[in-house]
């Protein structure tokens, strides 16, 4: 398990640590960076989209996702589904990945093995 969790953590301070770094924002554990523009679809079914930038990840219902930006007052709600993992956690901790092609994920990770992940994609429709 040491073995999954070490690179994953190490991945997460190398996007973390240089952000912080360069704009003097504060991050965390819950804290994920968006490089990308990204479309999630929210709780009612319609688009919505997370501009680039820092945002943190709460849970907003069952199969919802906050994502608050770290910049200001914005947040959005997205649809999530629950997941389960093996990590060993103290507290919660937030993730983001690009998938092959446009699908993007992040993911809320919770101390008991549960989760929460969120599916996006960077191909945003106007």
């Amino acid at each position: 398990m040491w073995r999954f969790s070490f690179p994953i953590l190490s991945a997460l301070y190398l996007v973390i640590a240089p952000w912080s770094l360069a704009y003097g924002e504060s991050l965390h554990a819950r804290t994920v960076v968006l490089n990308h523009t990204v479309a999630f679809t929210a709780p009612d079914g319609n688009p919505v989209v997370a501009a680039p930038g820092p945002y943190h990840l709460d849970p907003a219902g069952a199969n919802e996702l906050r994502l608050a930006s770290a910049r200001g007052p914005e947040s959005l709600v997205v649809q999530a589904r629950a997941i389960n993992h093996q990590m060993r956690l103290a507290e919660p901790i937030a993730m983001a990945t690009q998938d092959v092609g446009t699908k993007f994920r992040v993911v809320l990770l919770f101390p008991d093995g549960r989760g929460l992940e969120a599916v996006g994609s960077t191909e945003v429709v106007r």
